[in-house]
């Protein structure tokens, strides 16, 4: 999996629209190992988490615990 760098990116909504953090991904899976179905499944579910999420709580679930 590979993250590209995350934007500001323009997004028409009802009211107009808004700036939106965007940040591309890429799955590659071995699909002797893998069916692409359930790696659809993952990018799904992974994309449902992130476009929920603030970019601070992201930031800080990884982060190392203060000393």
């Amino acid at each position: 999996m590979t993250m590209g760098r995350i934007r500001r990116v323009w997004t028409p909504i009802e009211d107009g629209g808004a700036f939106r953090r965007v940040a591309a991904f890429t799955l590659t899976v071995d699909h002797r190992a893998v069916d692409g179905l359930e790696a659809a499944k993952f990018m799904h579910t992974l994309a449902s988490l992130l476009e929920g999420a603030e970019i601070e709580q992201l930031c800080n679930c990884c982060a190392p615990p203060a000393l």
